[in-house]
């Protein structure tokens, strides 16, 4: 059973997912906001057998997972504000939203981010360092990001459809995600499945070959 409540219309038009604990929460208790990477949705951070919301129910800590931009019931950007930098400007705004709706009684917002979600952090983490954000970032932890493409990537990036979103077909995507045969859960990586979605191609392009 999933141990996160889903809906269409979680904060600042985006759709997602959240856990919040019922009564008083323990001191210096954060909000975890967590941001999943391309062709994955906030599904990626609940599959059974590796849930981080299984974790936080268990530890009594609220945590929220937007669908990003362009992902299942969330609003899409232009192709020009698809690019991580756009991404973060937009998701710095709704983490206000966030903060008003989610936020009582916790100590401020750390943020999860994977893959391209990571990237994302990473800038929201930049520009609340240059402006005074509008509320209190008190950490990340990023993951699955400034990895070197191996080169034989380089012409499928450069095959990519001519179309707005790209969907990976799983055995392409399995040998892109994963790591040798032997280390990994096979039965996650299917189970995983669960999360799969395309991909706004304009994130894709700016992650291998603008951002980092």
């Amino acid at each position: 059973m999933s141990a996160s409540q889903q809906t269409t219309s979680l904060f600042g038009e985006l759709s997602g997912r959240f856990h919040k604990p019922s009564g008083a929460l323990a001191p210096r208790t954060p909000l975890v906001v967590a941001l999943h990477g391309g062709t994955y949705t906030s599904a990626y951070f609940d599959v059974p057998g590796a849930s981080l919301f299984e974790a936080a129910v268990a530890n009594r800590i609220p945590l929220i997972a937007p669908d990003r931009p362009g992902y299942v019931n969330s609003l899409s950007l232009a192709p020009s504000e698809m690019t991580v930098e756009g991404q973060a400007r937009h998701l710095s705004r709704a983490l206000k939203d966030a903060w008003q709706r989610f936020g009582a009684g916790t100590s401020g917002i750390f943020i999860i981010g994977h893959s391209i979600g990571g990237a994302i952090t990473a800038a929201i983490a930049a520009r609340a360092a240059e402006h005074k954000p509008e509320f209190p970032l008190i950490g990340i932890a990023l993951s699955g990001m400034c990895l070197n493409t191996p080169p034989e990537h380089k012409p499928l990036w450069e095959q990519l459809p001519d179309t707005p979103t790209v969907e990976m077909p799983p055995p392409v995507k399995d040998a892109l995600m994963f790591g040798p045969e032997g280390s990994f859960d096979s039965k996650l990586v299917r189970d995983s499945d669960i999360a799969n979605a395309a991909a706004p191609k304009a994130e894709l392009i700016d992650i291998v070959s603008t951002w980092s």
